[in-house]
């Protein structure tokens, strides 16, 4: 018999925000909504918006096995 090859999987990666400081920063990001949404398509702004605001939510919620949530996106 052939021994079958296993991954591991990574480790969650839990929280690094506390609550207080992920609300306080996806407030701010919520208040600058006006100004990206005034963008031209395609304007590297909104991307650096898009990814910032993917990292709070990232450190405000756990990575189950280092992945996104399956409800992100």
């Amino acid at each position: 018999m052939v021994p079958v090859a296993t991954r591991k999987q990574p480790d969650i990666v839990g929280p690094s925000l506390t609550p207080h400081k992920a609300i306080e920063l996806l407030r701010a990001r919520l208040d600058d909504c006006d100004r990206i949404d005034a963008l031209q398509f395609g304007d590297p702004e909104i991307q650096k918006w898009e990814d910032t605001t993917e990292a709070i939510l990232h450190g405000a919620f756990e990575k189950p096995n280092g992945e996104p949530h399956q409800m992100e996106g």
